[in-house]
């Protein structure tokens, strides 16, 4: 037992769980019962159809999508969101497995919450939805497949930001295999690709700004530059990840211009690919119908005092959903986790950043950048909610949910750090827990949306 102990290869466990509990989520989770995910997927579904953009239709914005698609959503999830007495129906799930697609019978959908996502979000999703159309399979299958995929993207990703990582590992175990970001993964969502790029990103940056010893190269750059640029096409206010940059020292560089031009380069090229898609997309702007946009920016612009307390009550007010929904609140929002499993969880997490830290990583500069990168993107966050959510007048943030934090949160965790603390085998109650967690959280979805 103790020869398995010390041997315990943590990435080689996180491939192994997030992808037998991961495909278990892809099944046990209802057909579309993941966020706004039938909106996803007729997104993900018209990015393989090579249509980026999207289009106009009697003034309305969205795409022409096969009508199977939306017959499939209405016979296997009708009335199920938000309802948690109301299961799947086996008979129509069934039959759904054997709906033609009928590409060629189009009908117009309305889904300007998605057209303004870029394509670059959704390319895992619609490549396993592109390889079941040349198969002609059904929708419902379309929808497994892009699950799947987006699945088996994120496990790709995450493994490779804990083989990179310089320290900390057992942090990164814990968070991938939260089950918020396990269940994003293995749904349709654009926020799977978001989690894992954002942890693939501090990853890297912690390990350039962290090793002394070797220089900056070109590879390096390139990388750096793809990155952030990718991260910040997932969602715009993720640009501000860029000045990650900032850590890396001078000296690792040929020279101090190449330094400041090619930093230069890393944080205004992904606003401007921003402000580009910003600009293409201007029409299909999502908001609420209540809200306004002009009006919600003038309010904050000549009242910033009144809005700083809007923003501060809301926290207070929905403190509480936003700890419960980071963790893990499921379905539509209507499948919560014992409430002692999610404390449990924030207090290994902050274990696992604390404890067992073999040198130093991060100095004042660094933990001031990445709390700063976490404190701004957090108000870009509910700043932009407010102007394109909140109806007029309204003293709280409406749309906020805590898996929003997911992408951030470890520049709030990583910088806690002791030298002195030490837990033995604490990797040992690391993957039992997770263990524990994922089998719970297996239960309650299948319990969810099967057992009557």
């Amino acid at each position: 037992m103790s020869i398995l102990i010390r041997k315990i290869n943590l990435e080689k466990l996180y491939v192994i769980f997030s992808l037998i509990f991961g495909i278990a989520f892809v099944f046990s989770n209802g057909p579309f019962q993941s966020p706004d995910e039938y909106t996803h997927f007729r997104r993900a579904y018209q990015i393989s159809d090579g249509n980026i953009l999207g289009e106009k239709f009697h003034n309305k914005s969205g795409a022409f999508i096969p009508k199977s698609i939306d017959d499939t959503v209405i016979k296997v999830s009708d009335g199920i969101p938000g309802n948690v007495d109301k299961k799947v129906n086996i008979n129509n799930l069934l039959e759904a497995f054997n709906m033609p697609l009928d590409s060629k019978n189009k009908i117009f959908i309305s889904s300007p919450n998605t057209l303004t996502y870029p394509p670059i979000a959704y390319i895992p999703q619609s490549i396993g939805i592109s390889f079941g159309k040349k198969l002609n399979l059904s929708p419902l299958i379309l929808m497994y497949l892009g699950r799947m995929f987006n699945l088996f993207f994120s496990c790709l990703v995450i493994l490779l930001s804990m083989k990179i990582i310089p320290c900390k590992k057992n942090l990164i175990f814990l968070f991938a295999l939260m089950p918020m970001v396990l269940y994003q993964s293995a749904s349709l969502s654009a926020d799977g690709v978001t989690n894992c790029m954002a942890i693939f990103t501090v990853s890297y940056f912690m390990r350039l700004f962290s090793d002394n010893t070797k220089n900056i190269i070109s590879k390096n750059i390139v990388t750096m530059f793809l990155l952030i640029c990718i991260l910040s096409l997932t969602k715009g206010m993720y640009f501000l990840f860029s000045f990650l940059y900032l850590l890396i020292p001078k000296n690792k560089f040929k020279d101090k211009k190449q330094y400041f031009m090619i930093g230069l380069i890393i944080i205004i090229t992904p606003l401007i690919l921003n402000v580009i898609w910003s600009l293409l997309t201007t029409n299909t702007l999502a908001t609420n119908s209540n809200a306004s946009v002009n009006g919600q920016i003038n309010y904050i612009l000549h009242n910033p005092l009144s809005y700083i307390m809007i923003f501060f009550k809301t926290l207070i007010h929905n403190g509480t959903f936003y700890l419960k929904s980071f963790i893990g609140t499921l379905g539509w929002l209507d499948t919560d986790l014992p409430l002692l499993l999610t404390i449990t969880y924030y207090i290994l997490l902050i274990i696992a950043a604390i404890v067992n830290n073999e040198k130093r990583i991060f100095n004042f500069k660094s933990r001031v950048v990445f709390i700063c990168l976490f404190l701004s993107i957090t108000t870009l966050i509910f700043t932009a909610l407010y102007i394109s959510y909140t109806p007029v007048g309204k003293y709280q943030i409406d749309g906020v949910q805590g898996r929003y934090l997911i992408p951030i949160a470890l520049l709030l965790i990583l910088p806690l750090e002791n030298l002195k603390i030490k837990i033995k085998r604490f990797n040992v109650i690391s993957v039992l827990y997770s263990l524990s967690v994922l089998i719970c959280t297996e239960y309650i979805l299948i319990n969810r949306y099967f057992i009557k």
